[in-house]
């Protein structure tokens, strides 16, 4: 499957055909799932299932992940379900799913789920109720399947709580204790009354709470203030509502710091943000990959050992949902660059975000700029222990040449995010 002969998906789903034929052999009954993580990534799905309906793979159901602070909105994840039901003509199923309900940690051993901005990326508070909420609203998804093809959830791992020796591994403590259906000693919560009371609970009202004040930076000429905010409902939901801002006409032209109001729609509900509009320009296109592609970015070298993604988990982006993503399980070399035209003479700082394993020799580098080639060289340190190397230097020739070369080991691997080439003076 992987390697110098390896022949990719013909190879896997030989491999996948045999497990199933076993299966075939043993029960003609037994139903076949085959599971893929980021349950709200739909373009993953359709590549993947592609390829498999393609060579003739005998399933029944397609299983998904879906951790909603990992794997994208409930939306994504019901258009994902609804869209590869009716294009396999398969049953789907969430073969893992939790969340928190509660940010404390039991046993001293950090939590997945620890930080509460995650909170505001998954749409919940982690509380018992924003708990019972996200189950609410994921089976409620399930059950708006076309044709009756949303088979239900597996909960993923329900009665995980904080027991000594029942870690990751021995001598680990347990990450996921926050996100058990019990409390620390073992008690059932009352989110469990989901799945008996479900169409009781969905009847339920939730009323805007509240919505905080919100601070925004942009930069002169781009700026665009949000179409909708976070508030808090009564549920322990923290939904998207649309809001209207009150900005008179040609005030939030130059740089500056500002303060709008706006409203709430449906609402008499105000909400407050507070506006730092800057100067300087990036001079670099594409510089944190939300188109998708590399472009105008030009990779040399090992082309597959680097490649375009939407980080998942999304932590591996610094910026944005999509980074540049290194890994080959052999030794590797390649250099990614980008030649800026059109600058304007001035001081310039050229910067990155960077994480990776460690154990590669990494280089960022500018040069074509009427000096000497500026670089420096970054030692990654493990998984979200992100770097940030900055060069300083004068740009007399209107252009330069932006670059980030890596020379790996088998097995190293980094996430590359956020270029920017800023003037300073």
């Amino acid at each position: 499957m992987s390697g110098p002969n390896a022949r990719g998906f013909d190879d896997f789903t030989a491999l996948l055909k045999a497990g199933i034929r076993a299966v075939r052999d043993f029960d003609p009954e037994i139903p076949i799932v085959v599971h893929l993580a980021e349950g709200g990534n739909n373009s993953l799905f359709r590549w993947f299932f592609d390829e498999l309906i393609k060579r003739n793979v005998d399933f029944d159901v397609i299983g998904v992940s879906y951790y909603p602070y990992w794997h994208g909105t409930l939306e994504e994840l019901s258009f994902n379900l609804n869209d590869v039901s009716q294009r396999y003509k398969k049953d789907v199923l969430v073969v893992e799913t939790a969340y928190p309900w509660t940010l404390q940690d039991a046993d001293g051993h950090g939590n997945i789920f620890g930080d509460e901005s995650l909170q505001w990326t998954a749409g919940y508070l982690a509380t018992v109720r924003g708990q019972t909420s996200f189950l609410r609203d994921l089976i409620k998804v399930l059950k708006q399947v076309p044709n009756g093809r949303g088979l239900g959830l597996f909960y993923w791992e329900g009665a995980w709580i904080p027991v000594k020796g029942a870690g990751w591994k021995t001598d680990e403590g347990n990450p996921w204790e926050n996100q058990a259906l019990f409390d620390f000693q073992g008690n059932a919560l009352e989110t469990l009354k989901i799945f008996r009371n479900y169409e009781e609970l969905l009847e339920e009202k939730a009323e805007l709470v509240q919505v905080s004040s919100i601070t925004l930076e942009s930069i002169v000429g781009s700026v665009e203030l949000p179409q909708r905010v976070r508030a808090l409902f009564s549920d322990d939901s923290l939904r998207l509502v649309p809001v209207v801002w009150q900005v008179e006409e040609g005030k939030l032209k130059d740089a500056g710091e500002y303060r709008i109001m706006g409203k709430i729609d449906g609402y008499d509900t105000i909400v407050e943000a507070r506006l730092l509009i800057k100067e300087p320009t990036n001079y670099l296109s594409n510089w944190s990959f939300e188109t998708g592609n590399f472009d105008p970015w030009i990779v040399e070298g090992n082309k597959q050992s680097v490649k375009l993604v939407r980080a998942s988990p999304p932590q591996n982006a610094h910026h944005g949902v999509y980074a540049v993503n290194y890994w080959l399980d052999k030794p590797f070399e390649f250099e990614m660059y980008q030649i800026v035209r059109d600058l304007p003479v001035g001081t310039y700082k050229l910067s990155m975000w960077i994480q990776g394993s460690g154990g590669d020799e990494v280089e960022l580098s500018i040069s074509s700029h009427g000096g000497e080639k500026a670089s420096v060289r970054i030692e990654n340190k493990g998984w979200l222990q992100w770097n940030h190397p900055v060069l300083e230097v004068q740009i007399t020739s209107g252009t330069a040449r932006i670059s980030l070369h890596v020379k790996g080991k088998a097995g190293n691997w980094g996430w590359v995010d956020e270029f920017q080439l800023i003037k300073v003076k």
